[in-house]
């Protein structure tokens, strides 16, 4: 949001200042072509590259300048009160609409940018030149003091939420959340009290020079203390050596030639060189994500219980279903594509499907969709099989782990908040009982889960095997499933 502002109050006076003086101030064509180049950006950005549509002022723009045509006066004010009330409660409706039906699987910004800012600008619109039913109902006392220290409240609750989860370890959630609440709202009552009002209230040259001496001079210490956490990377010293860091060779996943990362396109997959296994009379297709590519280790290390040459089809971020196109990932629908063709032309007997299926669901995928894929492949004769959801944790067990030594307590273990069992059942009904395996029976008791023992680390950051994890994994799996 800063960002985007900061850009929009360093080009636009300069727009403007251009416009006035090359075309007579007549702005409105200018300003409204580039108004509308924004949202067709926008709307084309949100689908093909939706970070930088959220974070770029190309494709922010227009809602900036919609706010510019109301100060501007581009449209004719509403002269009676019928309609300025209609209006307003227009843009009322389009606010909260966008509050209780907008998800995270809305593409954002895009067209549904709309609604908000439309309806933000409905309602300043109808209170020009008079009131209207949202504008009184948005004068309440109480609204218009949270809007005072809605600045302040901003900019107080990450770093609060961010510390609460770090003390909370994810647990206690409603009760941390409650905290943090409250805390905001009492810091950001005395940050708009003794920071905000002091800095806006008039004074003389002499009482301003003074604010902004002490203003730079707080501004000084907490760069220099920046650079200097930043140097020292972190002051790892003030542990003692309490402190592990565990990193992942992505190599072992095949990384870049059968895992494909997010940036590179389809046809960098190189075939004969991913198979994990070849010289058997049949041939599986190991297909998914990142969570099934961490059983690449595994597999290396146990290719005594497979029968069957393995072939590794994996891409980051695209869970195996056909219909899957996330917004983070536009090109998991073509690589998924490619399966059938892959099918034929390997002579494929079975396909093992694997996939972090908790976050694949939460961005559009559906147990629909994933029968349908199974179904389909099905119908062409071959074995499908689907490998569960394994543990992800609410945090890296590096930090899990970091957290315990500092506080010189030992911990091995941690609770999912996720209802992994629910997602395994769905999963088992689709797949069928001799077609499923559960990876969370190796390392979970219900939601309670194991990330290390003596050996060393089962995971390496929130879900991902290192390579004990996988080669336990695949042990259960493969001696399960027969294959």
């Amino acid at each position: 949001s800063l960002s985007v502002e900061e850009q929009f109050y360093l080009i636009f006076p300069l727009l403007l200042l251009l416009i006035y003086r090359y075309c007579k101030g007549n702005w409105r064509p200018f300003l409204i072509s580039a108004a509308l180049v924004s949202l067709i950006l926008s709307i084309s950005g949100a689908h093909f590259f939706p970070s930088a549509a959220f974070y770029l002022l190309p494709t922010r723009g227009w809602e900036l300048l919609l706010g510019a045509f109301l100060a501007l006066g581009l449209f004719p004010q509403l002269q009676n009160n019928g309609a300025r009330n209609t209006v307003s409660l227009i843009g009322l409706v389009l606010i909260l609409w966008s509050i209780f039906f907008f998800t995270r699987l809305t593409p954002f910004p895009g067209w549904h940018a709309l609604f908000p800012c439309v309806g933000a600008a409905l309602i300043i619109y109808s209170g020009i030149g008079g009131t209207s039913l949202a504008g009184r109902l948005l004068s309440h006392r109480v609204l218009v003091f949270v809007g005072l220290i809605s600045y302040s409240l901003y900019l107080w609750h990450w770093p609060l939420m961010v510390f609460a989860k770090q003390l909370c370890s994810g647990q206690h959630a409603a009760y941390s959340g409650a905290a943090v609440v409250a805390l905001s709202f009492a810091l950001a009552v005395l940050s708009w009290r003794y920071v905000e009002r002091p800095f806006r209230k008039k004074g003389t040259m002499e009482q301003r020079k003074r604010l902004f001496t002490i203003a730079a001079g707080i501004m000084l210490i907490n760069v220099a203390f920046g650079v200097g956490v930043d140097v020292s990377q972190g002051w790892p010293g003030r542990f003692a050596g309490k402190l592990i860091t565990l990193n992942c060779d992505l190599k072992t996943y095949n990384l870049g030639t059968c895992f494909l990362r997010e940036d590179q396109d389809i046809t960098e997959w190189q075939g004969d060189k991913c198979f994990l296994q070849s010289g058997k009379a049949t041939t599986t297709l190991l297909w998914g994500d990142s969570f099934a590519a961490h059983y690449v280790p595994g597999i290396k290390d146990n290719l005594n219980l497979i029968s069957s040459n393995i072939l590794q089809y994996t891409a980051g971020g695209c869970a195996p279903v056909f219909d899957f196109n996330p917004a983070y990932r536009p090109r998991c629908k073509e690589f998924s594509a490619r399966v059938e063709h892959l099918i034929s032309s390997y002579g494929v007997h079975t396909v093992v499907m694997a996939a972090g299926w908790k976050l694949a669901l939460e961005n559009g995928l559906t147990y629909d969709a994933l029968k349908k894929t199974v179904d389909t492949l099905r119908r062409q004769g071959l074995r499908v099989v689907l490998i569960g959801q394994s543990p992800r944790f609410d945090q890296s067990v590096q930090d899990i782990s970091n957290r315990a030594r500092i506080l010189e307590t030992s911990v091995s273990e941690s609770e999912l908040s996720m209802d992994i069992e629910a997602i395994n059942t769905e999963l088992r009904n689709i797949a069928g009982p001799d077609n499923f395996v559960d990876p969370s029976r190796v390392f979970c008791i219900n939601k309670r889960c194991r990330f290390k023992s003596r050996s060393g680390f089962y995971f390496w950051d929130d879900g991902h095997l290192t390579a004990l994890g996988s080669r336990l994994s695949v042990e259960y799996i493969f001696s399960t499933l027969k294959i």
